[in-house]
C-alpha cells in the first residue's frame, strides 16, 4: 500500500505475459483466486469515513475536471481525461464528435488512493482484469463481475440487518462499485466484434445499480419526511453523505456501461428505456453532487448515442433545434419513455414523493427539453387535474401539495417557452420588415411608371404574380 505503482505495473505485466486465455481460465475455474482478487481490489479502493476531507476532495475534483487532468484516462498524454466520441455506425450522424469525460472518474474520499496517479495505477489493474477476461470470451468476465455483485448484495443485506447509524455497509458497497466500474471500463476496450460478453455482463451491473436498494437511497434532509427525524429514521448527516457518494458512483457506472458497450447498445437496445428516466430523476436530486453527476452522465450517454447534431429536417427549416444541447435532443428523441414516466408519477403520487423534482429536472433548464415534452403532457395533466377536482379533493388531500408542485413546474416551463416563442416571433417580424418595405416601394414605382390606363392594366397583370408571392411570404 505504500508503493502501489510498481506492484500494479508488475501485476499488469504478469497478466500480459500470461495472456488473456490463461488469465481468464484462472479467474473462471479458481474461486479462491477470483474472490481473493475481488476482495483485495475492493480493499485498495476503501472509502474514508473522514468527512472533514469531503469538501476538499470535491474542490480538487472540480478543479481537475476544469483543467482536464483527472483520472489519467486513455488520452492522458494529451493533457486531458476527455475523449472524442466518433460515431461511424450506419444509423448515426456522420462523424459525430464531442469531448466528454472518460468515466469513471477519480472518486473523492479515497483512504489509500487519494493521489490521482496512485489511483490510476491501481485502477489500471482492474481494467486489465476486465479486458483480459472479456477478450477470452469464455464466461470469465461474468464470473468476475458476479463476485463483485455478490459482495455488493451482501453489503445491502447488512444494511437491512443493521439497527445502528453506522455507514460501514455504504462504504463497503462504494468500494465494490468502484472496482466494478473500472472492470467494465477495461472490458469495453476489447474489439467491437468481441463485446458480446461485455454487454451481457453489463446488463447485470446495470440492473443492480438501478435497483431501489441502491438508487433510491436518501441523499439529503429533503428526502426525509417532515414527521420523521434523523435519529428516528436511523440516519445521520454522515449516512446521507455516504448515500450520496454511493449514488454518484452508481450513476457514473451507468455511464461506464454506455461507453463500454457502444452506440448500438445505447440506441437500439433496452438501455435507454431502463436508464434514462432514473438518471433524469437524479438530475433533480437536492444533493448537488448527485445532480451534477447525473448531468455529466447524461451528457456522456448523449455523446455515445450520437445525440450531438440535430436530426435532419426535424425543425422545419428553422434554427431552433441547432440551439438545443445533446441532453435536450436525447430527451426529445425518447420523449415517449419520459412522458410515460411523468404520467406514472402523476397517477401514483403516493409511490413517488419526488415527483415535483422529476418534473423540474425534465422541464427546467437542466435538459432544455420542455418544448418537445410539454405538448405530450397535455392529456396526462388534464386527467390528473380531474383526479384533484372538488369531488376528489377530500380523498387525495395528502398529495395536493405535491401535485401543485408538479403543476408549478409545468406552468413555469410553459411560461418560459411562451416567452421564447414571443421573442422568436418578434425576431421574425424584424427580419421580414425590410421585405415589406421593399414591396411598398415596388408598388410606388409601378404606379409612377404606368400613367395611361392600358399600360397600367398590362403592368398590373405582369406584376401580380410577383407581388402575390411576396405578400404570401410576408403573411407566412
Amino acid at each position: 500500500s505504500t508503493a502501489p505503482d510498481p506492484c500494479a505495473r508488475m501485476a499488469i505485466a504478469a497478466m500480459a505475459t500470461a495472456g488473456s486465455k490463461r488469465v481468464s481460465d484462472m479467474f473462471l475455474t479458481r474461486y479462491a483466486v477470483r474472490s481473493g482478487a475481488c476482495a483485495g481490489l475492493a480493499q485498495c479502493f476503501t472509502v474514508s469515513a473522514d468527512l472533514a476531507s469531503v469538501g476538499r476532495s470535491n474542490e480538487l475534483r472540480a478543479l481537475g475536471q476544469l483543467s482536464g487532468k483527472e483520472n489519467g484516462g486513455p488520452n492522458e498524454e494529451d493533457g486531458g481525461s476527455s475523449s472524442a466520441i466518433e460515431d461511424d455506425d450506419a444509423g448515426a450522424p456522420a462523424r459525430t464528435t464531442m469531448n466528454v469525460p472518460v468515466l469513471p472518474r477519480h472518486p473523492p474520499r479515497m483512504l489509500h488512493l487519494s493521489d490521482p496517479d496512485r489511483y490510476s495505477a491501481v485502477a489500471a489493474v482492474a481494467r486489465a482484469m476486465g479486458r483480459h477476461c472479456a477478450a477470452a470470451h469464455n464466461g470469465a468476465l461474468a464470473a468476475l463481475v458476479d463476485a463483485h455483485l455478490d459482495a455488493l448484495r451482501d453489503s445491502l443485506e447488512d444494511a437491512r440487518s443493521e439497527h445502528d447509524v453506522s455507514s460501514l455497509w455504504q462504504r463497503s458497497a462504494c468500494a465494490h462499485v468502484i472496482v466494478l466500474n473500472e472492470t467494465i471500463r477495461g472490458a469495453g476496450e476489447v474489439e467491437p466484434k468481441r463485446k458480446a460478453e461485455t454487454v451481457a455482463a453489463s446488463r447485470g451491473v446495470l440492473q443492480e445499480y438501478l435497483s431501489r436498494e441502491v438508487w433510491d437511497l436518501p441523499t439529503s434532509i429533503d428526502d426525509i419526511p417532515p414527521d420523521i427525524s434523523l435519529a428516528r429514521g436511523g440516519l445521520t448527516l454522515a449516512t446521507l453523505r455516504d448515500n450520496a457518494l454511493l449514488t454518484c458512483l452508481a450513476a457514473e457506472g451507468v455511464g461506464v456501461v454506455a461507453q463500454a458497450c457502444g452506440a448500438d447498445f445505447v440506441r437500439r437496445g433496452a438501455f435507454l428505456p431502463q436508464a434514462l428516466c432514473p438518471l433524469l430523476q437524479k438530475l433533480g436530486d437536492p444533493a448537488a453532487t448527485v445532480s451534477d453527476t447525473a448531468g455529466d452522465v447524461l451528457g456522456a450517454i448523449a455523446a455515445v448515442g450520437g445525440f450531438v447534431h440535430p436530426t435532419r429536417g426535424s425543425d422545419g427549416g428553422n434554427n431552433r433545434v441547432s440551439r438545443e444541447g445533446p441532453v435536450s435532443r436525447l430527451v426529445a428523441a425518447n420523449a415517449d419513455y419520459v412522458v410515460d414516466m411523468l404520467s406514472r408519477h402523476l397517477r401514483h403520487l403516493d409511490d413517488h414523493p419526488g415527483a415535483a423534482r422529476f418534473f423540474a429536472a425534465v422541464l427546467g433548464r437542466h435538459t432544455g427539453a420542455a418544448r418537445r415534452t410539454l405538448p405530450l403532457l397535455h392529456e396526462p395533466v388534464r386527467r390528473a387535474l380531474d383526479s384533484m377536482g372538488i369531488n376528489a379533493r377530500r380523498k387525495n388531500w395528502r398529495h395536493a401539495g405535491m401535485f401543485l408542485g408538479c403543476l408549478r413546474e409545468v406552468s413555469d416551463a410553459t411560461e418560459a417557452e411562451a416567452r421564447a416563442l414571443l421573442e422568436a416571433a418578434n425576431k421574425a417580424v424584424d427580419d421580414i420588415r425590410p421585405l415589406h418595405d421593399l414591396i411598398e416601394e415596388m408598388e410606388r414605382v409601378r404606379s409612377e411608371h404606368f400613367d395611361d390606363e392600358d399600360t397600367e392594366e398590362e403592368g398590373a397583370a405582369a406584376g401580380a404574380p410577383v407581388g402575390g408571392a411576396l405578400r404570401g411570404g410576408v403573411a407566412a
